[in-house]
């Protein structure tokens, strides 16, 4: 006798690494996504989530998935769990302009033409942000803002969240080249040598790793 197919997604695991599976009921298969993890309880807080957040992909809703929906979903599941506090403020800023502009339109509905659009327009200073006019941005703000829209449709996509017809497709803006600026060694000894202990060690840290200031300003003494 068959068993009854189960109507709840369930916890697996294979070769040590968690899954979570469900039955597909359409398709009339059973599918499965990796938590990417071999820790127990870092599975179960996993699966947890999956439960809450995973409508689409268990079809408790129907519906393609709006900008809004994904620059969400890749805020609070990716952004606030993995990025420093300066990357935060970054990327928030771009997610904000790219909702303000394009939050209701469904992922799929993000076409070339819409993105130059943008584009356009952000260039021009005639978008808003939270109802008040934003400023005029430069292409490297705007390519930056057109990845970061990639990125949450790309996690949504690495979760199941969307299929890959519910892609965007996007044409970014061209970076301007950096200006290459660089301190030579002996001027950096010079830097060293007007600076005190404690600003040496920053100045070093900038030097030798080419970090962001905020990577550096949001490091411990330790």
């Amino acid at each position: 006798m068959p068993r009854a197919q189960r109507e709840v997604p369930w916890l697996d695991d294979r070769d040590g690494i968690y899954y979570v599976r469900w039955y597909d009921a359409e398709a009339r298969t059973t599918r499965g996504l990796s938590l990417r993890t071999r820790d127990a309880d870092t599975a179960k807080a996993r699966y947890a989530a999956f439960l809450t957040e995973s409508e689409e992909l268990t079809g408790r809703e129907s519906g393609p998935m709006k900008v809004q929906d994904a620059t969400d979903y890749y805020w609070r599941d990716h952004v606030q769990r993995n990025c420093a506090r300066h990357e935060q403020q970054r990327i928030e800023a771009a997610l904000g302009h790219i909702n303000s502009c394009l939050g209701g339109l469904a992922l799929r509905d993000v076409t070339i033409p819409v993105s130059r659009e943008y584009a356009e327009r952000r260039a021009a200073g005639t978008t808003e942000r939270n109802g008040k006019p934003a400023k005029a941005a430069k292409p490297a703000t705007i390519h930056f803002e057109l990845t970061m829209l990639m990125a949450a449709a790309n996690h949504c996509k690495a979760w199941w969240k969307i299929a890959a017809d519910d892609m965007p497709t996007v044409e970014k803006p061209k970076r301007p080249k950096s200006r290459g600026l660089y301190l030579t060694k002996p001027e950096l000894e010079q830097l060293r040598e007007a600076a005190d202990e404690r600003s040496r060690a920053v100045i070093d840290v900038l030097y030798y790793t080419a970090s962001r200031r905020g990577a550096i300003e949001d490091l411990t003494w330790a």
